[in-house]
């Protein structure tokens, strides 16, 4: 049987480790492009999606994220102009951190429990 433990340590090593991340910042939108293969992908298309819940209950922010070849599109929309260029400065995997779900989500895998967030 394999492991929670295991299942997320593979999730976040092939997105922090091997997923490619272009940036653009367009009229109020941060875009990030994240790509990879085979099991980068299947991270990729794990967590990208599942993680807009989290970024929309932030105020004053809207995320959503589409299937691009290899991989997804997230965008990040505000009409906050400061909270847009904090989004950029801390990046794909800086904004992958953001939201109430962390906490909860870390104290699950500390006790060995499937979390989804």
């Amino acid at each position: 049987m394999i492991s929670f433990s295991a299942i997320w340590c593979h999730l976040i090593n092939d997105i922090t480790l091997f997923a490619d991340v272009e940036t653009s910042i367009q009229s109020g939108e941060v875009v990030f492009l994240v790509t990879g293969r085979d099991t980068t992908y299947e991270a990729i298309s794990r967590m990208v999606p599942a993680h807009t819940r989290e970024l929309n209950a932030i105020p004053n922010l809207s995320a959503t994220a589409k299937k691009a070849e290899n991989g997804f599109m997230l965008g990040i929309r505000s009409d906050d102009t400061d909270l847009l260029t904090q989004i950029s400065a801390i990046g794909f995997l800086g904004t992958m951190t953001l939201g109430a779900h962390h906490p909860v989500h870390h104290l699950a895998i500390a006790r060995g429990e499937l979390h989804d967030h």
